[in-house]
């Protein structure tokens, strides 16, 4: 125990300390610290946006190999023959049987989840489990509209017009450089691509994976690829079936490629 005339000399002592200033930031550091963390964000976030589209570009390739399993198995069942890009059409805006491709192909895979891109969930331009979101399309390439008469030419990709017979598996010259399905931004129940089509939606392709698009082959196999790398005059036409010799892709379906590659550059 201190002796009182200690503790008081003690306290004098305390009570003529000067008090101990407490030293906050000042305004330029704290500008300075803001600053650095704007910096920081600005050069992280858009890693970590791509980051996250390659994670979505590879969930969207991993529902094209489901869907080219379907495919295949679909061809072992129906005489080695792709669906029509829709079956039982009977006229323009009836379905007087089973649906699109998606419809024929969904038993096989399981799952209608595997038919939206997660970067391009499209939904139902009608609204039913019939007609599953159209985030996928099959290629119906060739310099042709929609029409479905006799007369009219038949489509040149592994998809053929609706209500005619399938394409067969022989008839597809080189099935590893050949597209069967590709990624679309426009919303029809007829879930097609006609790259080569002059007018509105079935030329969109989607390239919205960093300025890619995912393909499926018709060997099965799943490439991401820019629009211009389907085709490339003289060397690469991915669009048609039949490459031997190599057919040339119309003005219209190069023109195409090019408004993709644009809007989605």
């Amino acid at each position: 125990m201190l002796h009182p005339e200690r503790r008081t000399r003690r306290t004098r002592q305390t009570q003529g300390q000067a008090p101990r200033q407490v030293r906050g930031f000042t305004l330029i550091e704290l500008l300075v610290v803001i600053a650095i963390i704007a910096i920081l964000a600005a050069i992280l976030f858009p890693v970590f946006a791509r980051a996250r589209e390659n994670a979505r570009r590879a969930s969207c390739s991993s529902n094209l190999k489901q869907i080219g399993l379907g495919l295949i198995q679909y061809t072992q069942d129906y005489d080695e023959k792709y669906p029509a890009i829709v079956v039982g059409y009977g006229y323009w805006g009836t379905y007087a049987g089973d649906g699109p491709w998606p419809t024929l192909v969904q038993p096989y895979v399981k799952s209608l989840q595997v038919l939206d891109c997660p970067s391009n969930p499209l939904p139902s331009p009608v609204g039913t489990a019939k007609y599953p979101g159209p985030s996928y399309a099959g290629n119906m390439a060739g310099d042709h509209n929609y029409g479905n008469g006799p007369t009219d030419p038949p489509s040149k990709g592994i998809f053929e017009k609706a209500g005619r017979d399938g394409v067969s598996l022989a008839s597809v010259g080189s099935p590893a450089t050949t597209i069967a399905v590709t990624e679309s931004d426009w919303a029809s129940q007829f879930s097609s691509i006609v790259i080569d089509f002059s007018s509105g939606g079935p030329n969109l392709l989607y390239a919205g994976h960093l300025s890619t698009s995912n393909y499926l082959f018709a060997d099965g196999h799943v490439k991401a690829l820019k629009p211009s790398g389907t085709y490339r005059a003289g060397s690469v036409n991915y669009w048609y079936r039949n490459q031997e010799p190599l057919q040339a892709l119309s003005a219209q379906g190069i023109a195409n490629l090019a408004q993709a590659e644009a809007k989605y550059k």
